[in-house]
């Protein structure tokens, strides 16, 4: 709808969310230490008090009968409480996108039968406004949940919830021996065939981690050198595990850069021949293809034994040594298009990460990738990996995703200065392409390109929603990329119209043109060219004019002059 966004973003003013109050910050923070305490990377915190035994979580649209109760934290563990579905004596049914952000998040990642107790910062709940005389703005919740019964439409549940630890339980005793012992291990492998993946964007905490591959050419001595060659040739880094199934397999490997994916289009392999004794067992890596002899670059990590595979010409060529419980947390988007609801490897291969930025934002990828030598002393550095020698020169943190905080993300598409930012009361001048996080079809909500007249406005003065007032914030001069913005920060359980429905995630294709009277190169010719098509259009206008008094006062006989202004009106763009 080209033409809401300038109404919906003044109208934000009086929605503005603000952080917990300082009892919640404080509670919060002491209680992200306790034992069998969760931190979920939206600030949601939960402990499970029961585990269910359903296999599915439901779908954000899915009605569930559930069982409740909530407290705001300076009530906690036993005060009085502002609702309660066991007082009243029966379950109430609702979806998870029908109530709080925090529920929201929680909700759908819970089985039937799981009981959970709930630490839900005001961001996620009812924010400045509160919910009086019962909830206090700025209020954190406590709430203790089950779901019941899944009514409507289900996923498969993952197990990512048994990787992730609260920091009193990764501190546990016996877990510097555990690495040591595991270090000890890699250092007598051969360092050459070591190499270490570092991941970003990963479910749970810490969001990134890495994983070693140790790659076996006794197994497969063609698929290892091909291996070895993209990683010297620093092809994983930010490519993105696009096909990522629960209970089967991990699949990565199609480069972000259209241009560099096609110079290995025609670069493949022939296929390795089976070693008896080595299959497609949990933590090996076999390459992905789509028949005899079309190995490339693609290739899955097997969450489990798939031995149905070994049989197919799937032969792994190494196995993850160290950080399987790191993979075990990828993003799990499941089966591509037009099968499932993951991404296209057609569109992944023609467009790159900026498709998968715009439409799949969560995915986890490969910040880097590198073989590394393991010093002999490694025994005694507490299993850390991280330092010493190198064979090949660690490449620098992509720049694909920022992490900006408060579930904001930004996934760079156009660098910046990197020296100019905003300062609150600068005047920006931006462009911007608006849709909804969870329509994969990707429907434009608002675009300032579609009609070409960049969007100014003060940041920092609350005339734009919390999303853009923090993150812009943090983007420098000439910068482009998709901002992403979470419903807390956006327009939350009200919404905006048809247009924006309540809780909706939204994705902002943004960039930075001006701030006050410095513009990037891309910001004076957009200005330049939006002035130039008004100057155009009056002067258009001056000469239809013109035109038309004149065929008025000579009549029919200047067929020549109609003629020349017919002809210059397509020209006026």
């Amino acid at each position: 709808m080209p033409g809401t966004l300038r109404p919906i973003c003044l109208s934000i003013l009086s929605l503005l969310v603000r952080a917990s109050n300082e009892f919640g910050t404080q509670f919060l923070e002491a209680n992200k230490r306790k034992d069998a305490v969760i931190s979920h990377p939206s600030g949601l915190q939960y402990k499970i008090l029961r585990a269910g035994t359903g296999s599915d979580h439901p779908t954000a649209n899915s009605a569930c009968a559930c069982h409740y109760e909530g407290r705001i934290a300076e009530n906690y563990p036993s005060g009085q409480k502002f609702d309660s579905s066991y007082d009243r004596g029966s379950p109430t049914t609702f979806a998870p996108n029908q109530v709080i952000k925090g529920w929201t998040i929680a909700m759908q990642l819970m089985v039937e039968g799981d009981k959970w107790e709930m630490y839900i910062p005001s961001e996620l709940a009812y924010g400045d406004q509160g919910m009086p005389p019962r909830i206090p703005g700025g209020a954190v919740l406590v709430f203790t949940m089950e779901i019941i019964k899944i009514k409507g439409d289900r996923k498969p549940a993952s197990k990512q919830l048994e990787t992730v630890k609260s920091p009193a339980q990764t501190e546990a005793s016996g877990k510097k021996e555990e690495n040591s012992e595991q270090s000890v291990t890699l250092a007598l492998r051969p360092s050459s065939n070591l190499i270490v993946f570092d991941v970003a964007n990963l479910v749970g905490e810490p969001s990134e981690g890495s994983f070693t591959l140790e790659i076996h050419p006794d197994w497969a001595p063609v698929g290892a050198k091909r291996m070895k060659e993209l990683v010297q040739a620093k092809f994983f880094d930010n490519v993105r595990f696009f096909r990522v199934i629960d209970r089967f397999m991990a699949q990565f490997g199609i480069h972000g850069d259209p241009s560099v994916m096609r110079k290995w289009a025609n670069k493949n392999i022939l296929d390795d021949k089976a070693k008896p004794g080595v299959g497609n067992r949990r933590g090996t890596v076999s390459f992905a293809m789509a028949g005899p002899n079309t190995r490339s670059t693609q290739f899955f990590i097997n969450f489990v034994d798939n031995g149905a595979l070994d049989g197919m010409g799937f032969t792994p060529i190494g196995e993850v040594v160290e950080g399987m419980d790191v993979v075990d947390r990828l993003f799990k988007v499941g089966e591509g298009a037009p099968s499932g609801p993951g991404p296209s490897q057609g569109l992944i291969q023609a467009e790159g990460n900026a498709y998968l930025n715009l439409r799949f934002p969560e995915l986890s990828y490969v910040k880097s990738c590198r073989a590394r030598n393991v010093p002999a002393d490694i025994a005694g550095s507490g299993g850390n990996l991280r330092g010493s020698e190198e064979v090949a020169t660690t490449t620098p943190a992509s720049p694909g995703m920022q992490d900006l905080g408060n579930g904001l993300k930004l996934f760079v598409q156009q660098p910046g200065d990197g020296k100019t930012f905003p300062k609150t009361g600068d005047l920006l001048t931006m462009h911007y392409t608006l849709t909804l996080a969870a329509d994969t079809s990707g429907a434009i909500i608002d675009s300032s390109r579609t009609r070409n007249e960049p969007f100014t406005f003060t940041i920092g003065r609350g005339q734009v929603i919390r999303g853009w007032d923090e993150g812009i914030m943090k983007m420098s001069l000439g910068q482009r990329g998709v901002l992403a913005v979470p419903s807390a920060l956006g327009y939350r359980e009200m919404g905006a119209g048809d247009a924006i429905p309540p809780n909706a995630d939204l994705r902002f294709d943004v960039e930075l043109l001006g701030i006050g009277d410095k513009f990037s190169s891309a910001g004076l010719e957009s200005t330049s060219k939006f002035n130039l098509i008004g100057v155009l259009a009056f002067v258009i206008i001056i000469v239809v004019l013109g035109a038309c008094y004149w065929t008025a006062c000579r009549g029919p006989t200047q067929k020549h002059v109609r003629r020349t202004i017919e002809m210059s009106l397509p020209h006026a763009e």
